[in-house]
C-alpha cells in the first residue's frame, strides 16, 4: 500500500482486520443482494410464464437471511442461561423467544427496499468521489444530525419510503402479468406488497413515544441490584491496582491461561473513574478512599504518552507505553472526556 508520501509500504492491517473490513462491506450490500434475489425470483417466474419455481421460495429464503442474525443472537443468549443466576432478570429483557424473531424479522423485511436503496446510493457516491471526482471525501452526517433532520411525521415517513412503493409495484406487476395465477405466488407477492407499503406506517408507529409504567423496586429487587453492583465493583476493584499502574485492563477472560489483558484504552480509564465514583455513592467505599483512587488514576494518565494532548487508543498497563497501531479515537476520547466531566461534578 502507499503511505501519505506515495511510498510503497507494508500493509499493517492483519488478516483478522482485513476480514472485519470485508465483513463490513459484505453487510453493506446484504440488503441489495436480498432485493436482487427477490426481484430475480419474481422476474424469472414471469419470464418462464409461470413454469419455474414459485417466488414464494425466494421470499422464504429472504426471510431466513433476514432472521438468521436474530436467531443466532437468541440461541447464543439461551446457551448462557445456566450461568445467569441473579442476572437472569436482566438478560430475560433481551429475549422474547419466538415473538422476537417474528417481529424483528418483519421489521427488517419491511425496511429491505429502503435500506437497499440507501446503502447502494452511499456505495455509488463513495466510489464516484473516491475514483473520479475526488471531492467531498469527508462529507458525511453523524447519526445525531440525521436524527434531528427527521421530522417524525407520517408524511415524512411516507416520503422517505418511496422506493418501497416502487419495489412493491414491480413485484405486484410481475405476479399479476403471469398468465397462470398461482396461489403461493400471489400470497408471496401480496406479503411483499403489504409489508413494504406498510413500512412507513410501521416505523411511524414504532417511532412514537409509548406511555411507560413507572414503578419502584421492591426490597428484594433492590437488594438484587445492589448485589449486582457489589459484584461489578469487586471486579473493578480487583483490577484497578498499583501493579497495573491503577489502569484497568481492557478485558478478563476465564478461558485463557493469562486471564487479565495487558492493555487499556481511554474508554476503559474513563469508566474506571466513574466506577470509583459509583462505588462511593453506593457506600461501598468512603469518599476519602474514592478521591485517593481517582488521584492515582489521574496521576497515571498524566504520565501517558500523548499526541497533541490526546490519548492514544491503546496503552500497556505495565509499561505505560502506547501500543501500535498508533491512532486517536474520537469515540474513546469522547467517552473519556464525558467521564472527566462526571469526575469534576463529583
Amino acid at each position: 500500500m502507499h503511505n501519505e508520501k506515495g511510498e510503497v509500504v507494508k500493509n499493517q492491517v492483519n488478516t483478522i482486520g482485513r476480514w472485519k473490513i470485508f465483513d463490513n462491506l459484505r453487510r453493506s450490500v446484504l440488503s441489495l443482494a436480498v432485493m436482487v434475489l427477490l426481484l430475480f425470483g419474481f422476474g424469472f417466474y414471469f419470464a418462464s410464464g409461470g413454469t419455474s419455481a414459485s417466488p414464494a421460495w425466494y421470499v422464504l429464503a429472504a426471510l431466513i437471511v433476514v432472521a438468521s442474525p436474530i436467531v443466532f443472537f437468541i440461541l447464543g443468549q439461551i446457551t448462557k442461561l445456566p450461568n445467569f443466576g441473579k442476572r437472569y432478570h436482566y438478560y430475560a429483557t433481551l429475549m422474547r423467544g419466538f415473538n422476537v424473531i417474528v417481529y424483528r424479522s418483519l421489521v427488517q423485511f419491511a425496511l429491505l427496499p429502503k435500506e437497499a436503496w440507501m446503502y447502494t446510493d452511499a456505495l455509488v457516491r463513495a466510489c464516484y468521489r473516491l475514483w473520479f471526482s475526488h471531492r467531498n471525501l469527508l462529507n458525511w452526517i453523524t447519526s445525531d444530525e440525521a436524527a434531528k433532520s427527521t421530522k417524525g411525521t407520517l408524511g415524512d415517513y411516507l416520503g422517505k419510503f418511496w422506493f418501497n412503493y416502487v419495489a412493491a409495484a414491480v413485484v405486484l406487476a410481475l405476479a399479476l402479468f403471469v398468465g397462470q395465477w398461482h396461489v403461493m405466488t400471489m400470497v408471496a407477492a401480496l406479503f411483499c406488497v403489504v409489508t413494504w407499503c406498510g413500512a412507513p406506517f410501521l416505523m411511524y408507529w414504532l417511532g412514537k413515544k409509548f406511555p411507560q409504567e413507572k414503578r419502584s423496586l421492591n426490597a428484594k429487587e433492590t437488594e438484587e441490584v445492589r448485589q449486582l453492583a457489589r459484584d461489578t465493583w469487586h471486579f473493578c476493584d480487583s483490577l484497578i491496582t498499583e501493579e497495573n499502574n491503577w489502569l484497568i485492563p481492557d478485558n478478563y477472560q476465564l478461558n485463557r491461561e493469562k486471564k487479565t489483558d495487558y492493555k487499556t484504552s481511554p474508554t476503559n480509564i474513563g469508566y474506571s473513574l466513574t466506577s470509583v465514583i459509583s462505588a462511593a455513592e453506593l457506600g461501598f467505599i468512603s469518599a476519602k478512599d474514592a478521591v485517593t483512587r481517582i488521584n492515582h488514576i489521574i496521576d497515571t494518565v498524566i504520565k501517558l504518552e500523548k499526541w497533541n494532548g490526546h490519548l492514544f487508543n491503546w496503552y500497556h498497563v505495565k509499561t505505560l507505553k502506547a501500543l501500535p497501531n498508533f491512532f486517536i479515537s474520537t469515540c474513546d476520547s469522547g467517552n473519556f472526556v464525558a467521564c472527566l466531566y462526571t469526575v469534576k461534578g463529583y
